[in-house]
């Protein structure tokens, strides 16, 4: 359209160029207006929110933990033998009562009975030994006072006395160790007690020290708990030791209170009275 206008003649270029000119002006002042309204506008105030300052103070810990744990016997022992053989009988069940020296069971000792005979054969063959070297001692000490040997003669039969004698110590020492190993194929209770455990059969080959019995003393027990060190360290009060209460879970009216120990590094087990 425009292109027809110019087209058209001078007087129409002219009405053209002014209506543009026009129309530039118009968004020159309405830019303008724009930008100092823009300017001249008061910036929106921040908003504000109230809020409350605290002092953060250190809390103490929940002053009591509980935990669960188990009453086990204070004395409690793992008889085993202290040879080794082939288990003949156990007389011993667990549940049983036991007093001191009664015997709870026994391997087989035909091996150490025929080890005490042969040191016992030992014994005697030692014995015959020092009695034949001391009456060549007496004798040949006899001549060498009256001069009739020499003083090396007499120095030799001296040596055999001495090595007889000692031969003899020798044997009845091994007689008394095959006794003691004799003796050692029966089990016997260290103490008045009850078995809570067994750990061989009869018929089974056992090996020294193996658990063949376990024997516990009823009439002193321990609570025993598995509690982390820091829940002692970390008391209130370091000067008083903390207050431990153990009750029964199948009746609580039962407990027992005792501080803990705190000079051992896990809390000590306090006995519980036996009801």
């Amino acid at each position: 359209m425009i292109a027809a206008l110019f087209r058209n003649g001078p007087s129409r270029r002219r009405l053209v160029a002014g209506s543009i000119a026009i129309l530039a002006c118009g968004a020159a002042v309405v830019w303008h207006g724009a930008r100092s309204e823009a300017s001249n506008a008061t910036p929106a105030a921040p908003e504000m929110k109230l809020v409350k300052a605290v002092a953060a103070a250190p809390m103490l810990g929940a002053g009591t933990r509980t935990a669960i744990g188990e009453i086990r016997p204070r004395l409690e022992s793992d008889l085993g033998f202290r040879v080794s053989g082939k288990l003949l009988e156990r007389v011993a069940e667990i549940g049983a009562t036991v007093k001191k020296g009664e015997m709870l069971a026994r391997i087989d000792d035909q091996d150490y009975r025929n080890r005490l005979a042969s040191a016992e054969a030992d014994v005697t063959a030692a014995q015959a030994v020092l009695v034949e070297a001391s009456a060549a001692e007496a004798r040949i000490g006899a001549l060498l006072a009256k001069g009739f040997t020499t003083r090396a003669n007499y120095d030799a039969t001296l040596k055999n006395l001495r090595s007889a004698q000692a031969k003899l110590k020798s044997a009845n020492i091994a007689f008394d160790m095959a006794k003691d190993q004799l003796g050692y194929t029966e089990l016997r209770a260290e103490f008045d007690g009850i078995v809570t455990a067994t750990g061989a059969e009869a018929g089974q080959s056992v090996n020294v020290g193996q658990m063949v019995v376990r024997v516990a003393d009823p009439e002193s027990r321990d609570a025993v708990f598995s509690i982390a060190e820091a829940a002692f360290a970390n008391t209130p009060d370091t000067k008083r030791p903390p207050q431990v209460t153990v009750s029964l879970l199948s009746n609580p009216a039962i407990t027992a209170s005792a501080p803990s120990a705190r000079s051992h590094p896990w809390p000590m087990p306090r006995p519980v009275p036996s009801r």
